[in-house]
C-alpha cells in the first residue's frame, strides 16, 4: 500500500477490511504497516524512518508499486508483494470536476473536460471538493476516536465547519508568504482537517509521520520549506522541541483554541482561496 499520510493510510486499511472502520489508528501506531510489518506495508508513509524518500507521490507511487511487484525494490522491498494499491487525492478531483461540468442525470465520464480557461479559473480546488462532498451527506459519522477515555466522534458537517473555522485560524497565524505549514499528530481528526484547511487557505502543507523521529522531522521541515509546525505535544514534546531549532512551533491544543475562537467565515471560490470578511485577530500568545 503506498500513500504519504497517516489518514490515508488508516483509510485504506479500514476500506479493504483489515480491520473494522474506526480502528485503524491503533493499528497505524503499532507499526504493523511498516516494512517487516504483519499487514499491508505502507513503505512511503514512514519517509526515511520506514527506507523511502519523502514526498513520493504521484508517478513516483506507480513506478515504486511496480518495483515492489517485479522484486526489484532493494531495501525497500516487501516481503511476498503480491498485490499493491495507489491512493492519490487527485483522483478525487478529477472525478468531482467531471461530475460537475455537465448536466445532473448525465455520465460524468462521458462529458467532455471543461475548456482549459474554466479548468484554470472557475473549477472548484481541492478543498472545495472535500467541503462539497461532506455536505452531501451532512449527518454521516466521518470520525470517531477516543479522547481523554472517552468515546467522540465528529459528522461530515462538523468536519466541514472545522475545516472552515481552522482554515480561517491559519490565515490569523500568518505564516510567511510562500512557506508551508506542517503538521505532526496522531490518528486523530486534525490529521484531516489541517491538510484541508490548508487546501482551503491556500496555504502550502507538509506532514510529519507520527512513527518518525527528530532527524526525519528536521530533514522533512527544511525540504518543504515548512515556516510553522502544528503538533500535538502532549504526545510528541520531544519531538515539538527538537522542531524549534528548525522551524516555529505551535501546539495543537493552542489552534484549537484558536478555532474555537475564530467565527464561522464564508470562503469564496476564486482563483486564489480568500475569505469574505476580515478574520478573527490572533490571541495574543497563541504559541505554546
Amino acid at each position: 500500500m503506498h500513500d504519504a499520510t497517516a489518514f490515508g493510510e488508516i483509510q485504506q486499511v479500514e476500506n479493504l477490511g483489515f480491520c473494522a472502520i474506526g480502528d485503524g489508528g491503533p493499528w497505524s501506531l503499532s507499526g504493523a504497516g511498516a516494512l517487516g510489518g504483519t499487514l499491508p506495508v505502507n513503505p512511503s508513509g514512514g519517509l526515511v524512518s520506514r527506507g523511502y524518500p519523502v514526498s513520493a507521490t504521484g508517478l513516483a507511487q506507480i513506478y515504486e508499486l511496480v518495483a515492489q511487484l517485479r522484486g526489484e525494490a532493494g531495501a525497500r522491498q516487501v516481503a511476498r508483494a503480491r498485490i499493491a494499491t495507489a491512493e492519490n487525492g487527485g483522483g478525487l478531483y478529477g472525478i468531482e470536476s467531471r461530475r460537475r461540468s455537465h448536466h445532473p442525470g448525465s455520465n460524468p465520464m462521458n462529458a467532455p473536460l471543461p475548456t482549459p480557461q474554466d479548468s484554470l479559473h472557475n473549477a472548484p480546488g481541492y478543498a472545495q471538493l472535500i467541503l462539497t462532498a461532506l455536505r452531501r451527506r451532512p449527518d454521516h459519522l466521518a470520525f470517531r476516536w477516543r479522547d481523554d477515555g472517552r468515546e467522540r466522534s465528529l459528522t461530515y458537517r462538523a468536519t466541514a465547519d472545522m475545516i472552515e473555522r481552522t482554515a480561517a485560524a491559519l490565515v490569523c497565524l500568518r505564516p510567511a508568504p510562500g512557506s508551508a505549514v506542517a503538521l505532526l499528530t496522531g490518528p486523530r481528526p486534525e490529521a484531516f482537517v489541517v491538510m484541508a484547511a490548508a487546501c482551503l487557505a491556500g496555504i502550502r502543507f507538509a506532514a510529519l509521520h507520527p512513527l518518525g523521529n527528530t532527524e526525519n522531522d528536521a530533514y522533512v521541515l527544511r525540504d518543504s520549506g515548512a515556516g510553522l509546525l502544528i503538533v500535538d505535544e502532549a504526545r510528541f514534546a520531544g519531538r515539538a522541541a527538537a522542531a524549534r531549532a528548525v522551524t516555529e512551533v505551535v501546539s495543537l491544543s493552542a489552534l484549537s483554541d484558536l478555532v474555537e475562537r475564530t467565527p464561522p467565515q464564508r470562503w469564496t471560490l476564486s482563483r486564489k482561496p480568500a475569505i469574505s470578511s476580515t478574520p478573527a485577530a490572533p490571541p495574543a500568545s497563541p504559541r505554546a
